[in-house]
C-alpha cells in the first residue's frame, strides 16, 4: 500500500511539473485587449483618421513624471511621399503635448531623434505656445508589427524653443510608448 501511495504521489508530481506556465501577454496583446480602435473627432493635417484609444506613453519631463492621458496616433504622408507615424501624448488635447514622428517602415533598432528628419518630434508646453523642436535624442524601436499596425519603444530627447532668443530647453528621459496606428 505504501508503494502504491508513493507511486501515486510521484506520478502526480510528474504530471504537475509538465503543466505549462501561463504566458505573460506581450505589450501589444495587453494594449489590444483594452483597445477599442474607435476613431476620434480629431484629425491630423492632412485630414486622416486619428485613434485616441490605443496609445500609452510616459516619461520624465524635466525630471518630473509625465504620464499623458489624452493620447493619439495617426499616419501622415510627407510632401516627399514618405509616411510617418505620429505618436502623441497629451495632458489635454492641444495642451502640453509630446509628439514623436517615426518613419512608418522603420524596423526595430536605435535611431537618432533630430529636427527635420524621419525620426523627430516636438513638445508643446501649453495652448498657443511655441513648439519646442527635438534637437537631439535617441529613439529605440523595440517592436514594430507593420501588418497589425503596432509599434513600441523607448526614447530620450532634448527639445528647444527655436523661436526664443534664449533657447529654453526641455529634457525628456526614460520615455516609453506603445501604440496601435
Amino acid at each position: 500500500m505504501k508503494n502504491l501511495l508513493f507511486f501515486f504521489l510521484l506520478f502526480s508530481l510528474a504530471v504537475m511539473s509538465c503543466e505549462e506556465e501561463p504566458e505573460t501577454p506581450s505589450m501589444e496583446e495587453e494594449l489590444s485587449a483594452s483597445c477599442t480602435a474607435a476613431a476620434s473627432i480629431l484629425t491630423c493635417v492632412p485630414a486622416v483618421t486619428v485613434d485616441t484609444s490605443c496609445v500609452q506613453m510616459q516619461m520624465l519631463l524635466d525630471s518630473l513624471p509625465y504620464q499623458p492621458i489624452a493620447n493619439w496616433t495617426c499616419v501622415i504622408t510627407s510632401v516627399l511621399g514618405v509616411e510617418h507615424i505620429w505618436v502623441n501624448g497629451s495632458i489635454l488635447f492641444g495642451n502640453k503635448a509630446v509628439t514623436l514622428q517615426i518613419r512608418s517602415d522603420a524596423n526595430p533598432g536605435t535611431y537618432p531623434l533630430l529636427h527635420n528628419t524621419d525620426f523627430g518630434g516636438f513638445y508643446i508646453p501649453s495652448f498657443n505656445a511655441d513648439n519646442f523642436l527635438i534637437i537631439s535624442g535617441v529613439l529605440e524601436i523595440v517592436e514594430h508589427d507593420q501588418a497589425n499596425k503596432f509599434i513600441s519603444g523607448s526614447f530620450d530627447f532634448v527639445a528647444e524653443n527655436l523661436q526664443s532668443a534664449v533657447l529654453p530647453k526641455v529634457i525628456a528621459q526614460e520615455g516609453s510608448f506603445a501604440a496601435h496606428y
